[in-house]
């Protein structure tokens, strides 16, 4: 498979729900980095598929829509739109992931995103303002 099929491969994996299928995507010292406000970092492998099951538990019906990817090499980036709902609330968040490939798995993923955006659609930040 190509950097960006291995990267579309595993942001296609979370549309399944499944902890375990997203997880096979991914290395052993695989590097999770989220950028956003509310993001956090962390690595392996074992600790990720756990974190899993709550973000996808979270999250349902959660899709990943990517726009134009692509690829320097084994880095890919996917521009996406996450959609999903959360707390029985519909959410759309845009943002980038910047992935790492390494063979046919994913090593690190960089993801950029909209935390302000989240918390405005789910009732904890003013909305934006008005553009008129």
């Amino acid at each position: 498979m190509t950097p960006i099929e291995v990267a579309l491969n595993y942001a296609g994996a979370f549309a399944s729900g499944d902890p375990d299928r997203v997880a096979d995507c991914v290395t052993e010292d695989f590097c999770n980095n989220q950028m956003g406000a509310l993001g956090n970092r962390f690595q392996g492998q074992a600790l990720y598929r756990e974190r899993l099951k709550g973000f996808l538990g979270r999250f349902a019906g959660l899709r990943y829509q990517v726009d134009a990817p692509f690829a320097d090499g084994n880095r890919v980036a996917l521009p996406y739109r996450m959609t999903a709902t959360d707390d029985g609330k519909p959410v759309t968040i845009d943002g980038v992931m910047l992935i790492t490939v390494r063979g046919d798995r994913v090593a690190a993923r960089d993801d950029y995103w909209d935390g302000l955006s989240y918390l405005q659609q789910m009732g904890l930040a003013p909305p934006p303002f008005d553009k008129q």
